[in-house]
């Protein structure tokens, strides 16, 4: 008999929900309609009544990982075997959701039913129906632990309210008989605490696996990762344990598909670290747990969420739980190869709280920063203040403008704060979190289960729960669900916080005055702030048009005139003359900018004295223009 210790303190405080992955290595099945020839390919199937199922077939038959859509709304994914469920979550329409092992048909083995309301058991199932030993958890915080029966509470166990008061010995179909003091060594009811859990102090041999339903392999036990490869161990469960060289303390224990780890596993490193959760082909890929146990600061931290081809890529909530400086914190969003990166919120044990965008693990991009009663909303680039931001002080002091590497630069008005800050919201103005929206992907929280929702949005004050502001996000994820937590209407308008400071009233009259300086010192700011801008604005040189004026004579019967380049270089217009007086127009021909010659045509010769026009008759010799090697040679 597998104990429950370590699966029922995982499930309470982590959420165990593990989905399958559709992207298979292996290749469509062909035709692509059903063909009883499909084996070991991946294809899709939809029945007459509208059922739908996408995923790994053999032998014509759904087997391997995959998923099934029925048209009331109900899903399964996970595992198939013969054409039946074998081992993955089934969710109604309802919201009821059931991860573990199936046979029939039918839950049987362990597994995890969890309702929309909170409530949530953990153990073993029959036929169906709670049968074994197994953990029923209430949303109002009562439990009961022990021993089940077609459903109901049957042999010994231990029921606990919601105020702590305990009923101890021996149940049948469901009611108590009679106390009974239960040793704390009986091995069918052994619990451990979530404060062992979070100290890291895991049993692997208490941990239930569903891959120990399937068949063992052959050899099932080997002392090498590669030899498993050889060996072909394919849907089947085995043991790869090193003992000896670099790698000695190794071990893996699990499901194996082409050799491979692939399924689900549990892994021990040789350094002390422990993963207990899905793999593929190999690699730690879709939703499990890390325990850091090998010495140094990050000793104890635990890490529950999304991996990707080994490394944290995706939703999940990293506790530091080490001696580091960050013992105590918790960070709750998405991870990127490994770091923190996209949205997420950071708790520190001091009640500080950070909400917003993250970028290769440090916060950048736009962002909520509430610490030591001070406010920051803005922009952030590599874990500073940098951009457009708003901060208020604990005592109401307001900054608002840019800033740059954590220091305010100039006050700037920030168009409603909206438009940058829409997806952030301050938790003093409200105490829903940015994390409410219909869309899974974008909140943090989404994944987190009821019961740890619930765990941390209250608090108790004196003997009753309430809603804890401190952790306002929590608070608007159990609202959005609409999860009461255990609060009653009574207490609802009460929120855990310190109180806020109260600052004597003014008079109207005092109130008017304070606005209208106010307006008047905006009012000179955006004067100043127009003067400054013009004054940077570089000046405009209006440039006078210049006459060039140079020499050049007639050189030809054709009207041509030699003259310098540099004179009439960039004219727009051109015109010759004896005197200034008298200009006639005149064309550029050809010009030598190397030998400084320019050639030019008049129009006529109308405006030439009598002098230039004989002077022009007399000539005889014939110019010809060469402008590639200058203009006369």
């Amino acid at each position: 008999m597998l104990l429950l210790t370590f699966t029922i303190g995982l499930t309470s405080f982590l959420n165990i929900n593990i989905s399958f992955s559709q992207n298979s290595n292996l290749p469509k099945c062909y035709p692509e309609k059903w063909s009883s020839s499909w084996n070991n390919c991946v294809g899709s199937y939809v029945w007459k009544s509208g059922n739908k199922y996408s995923g790994e077939w053999k032998n014509g038959k759904i087997d391997g990982e995959g998923k099934k859509t029925w048209k009331s709304g109900a899903t399964f994914s996970g595992e198939f075997k013969n054409g039946e469920r074998f081992f993955g979550t089934f969710t109604w329409s309802s919201g009821n959701k059931y991860y573990g092992q199936y046979k029939n048909l039918k839950r049987h083995g362990q597994g995890v039913f969890t309702w929309p309301s909170g409530d949530k058991f953990v153990g073993e199932f029959k036929s169906g129906k709670r049968h074994g030993q197994g953990t029923f958890t209430w949303i109002t915080g009562a439990s009961y632990h022990g021993e089940w029966e077609n459903g109901q509470q049957h042999g010994e166990g231990v029921y606990t309210s919601k105020n702590g008061a305990t009923k101890e010995g021996i149940w049948k179909k469901g009611k108590f008989l009679y106390s009974k003091k239960i040793k704390k060594n009986n091995s069918k009811l052994a619990v451990k605490s979530n404060d062992n859990l979070e100290k890291g102090k895991v049993n692997l041999n208490n941990i239930f696996t569903h891959s120990k339903s399937l068949p063992n392999c052959s050899p099932n036990y080997a002392n090498d990762i590669q030899k498993p490869l050889s060996w072909d161990w394919d849907n089947c469960f085995g043991t790869v344990e090193y003992k000896k060289g670099k790698f000695k303390g190794w071990k893996y224990e699990g499901a194996f598909k082409n050799g491979r780890p692939h399924g689900h596993g549990i892994t021990v490193q040789h350094n002390g670290d422990k993963y207990v959760g899905n793999y593929k082909y190999g690699k730690k890929n879709g939703k499990g747990t890390y325990y850091l146990l090998s010495e140094g600061q990050y000793k104890h931290d635990i890490y529950e969420g999304n991996f990707k081809d080994g490394v944290k890529h995706g939703m999940g909530t990293y506790l530091y739980l080490g001696e580091g400086k960050n013992k105590g914190d918790k960070f709750v969003g998405e991870f990127k190869n490994d770091k923190r990166h996209g949205n997420g919120t950071y708790f520190h044990k001091n009640g500080d709280k950070y909400v917003g965008n993250y970028k290769n693990g440090k916060i950048d991009g736009y962002g909520v920063y509430n610490y030591n009663g001070h406010e920051y909303k803005g922009e952030f680039k590599d874990g500073k203040r940098h951009g457009e931001g708003v901060f208020v002080s604990a005592k109401g002091r307001i900054l608002e403008g840019v800033w740059k590497n954590d220091k305010f630069q100039y006050k700037k008005k920030i168009k409603g704060n909206s438009k940058s800050f829409a997806n952030l919201n301050s938790s003093k103005n409200s105490s829903l979190a940015s994390n409410q929206t219909k869309d899974p992907k974008k909140r943090p929280l989404a994944s987190v289960s009821d019961t740890s929702v619930c765990y941390n949005a209250t608090t108790t004050s004196n003997g009753n729960k309430v809603w804890n502001d401190r952790n306002d996000n929590f608070v608007g994820e159990a609202k959005y669900r609409g999860l009461d937590c255990g609060v009653t209407e009574k207490n609802k308008t009460f929120i855990a916080s310190k109180p806020k400071n109260t600052k004597p009233s003014i008079s109207s009259l005092e109130l008017e005055k304070e606005k209208a300086k106010r307006k008047a010192l905006e009012q000179r700011i955006a004067e100043l702030e127009k003067k400054n801008n013009e004054l940077q604005q570089p000046k405009k040189i209006k440039r006078k048009q210049s006459n060039e004026v140079g020499s050049g004579f007639y050189v030809s019967k054709f009207r041509h005139i030699l003259t310098n380049q540099h004179v009439v270089n960039q004219c727009k217009k051109i015109s010759v003359g004896d005197s200034i007086d008298k200009q006639i127009p005149a064309n550029l021909i050809a010009s030598d900018k190397r030998n400084d010659l320019a050639i030019l045509q008049t129009l006529s010769m109308e405006m030439a004295s009598a002098d230039t026009k004989s002077f022009v008759q007399n000539l005889s010799i014939k110019i010809v223009p060469i402008v590639s090697g200058g203009l006369i040679r």
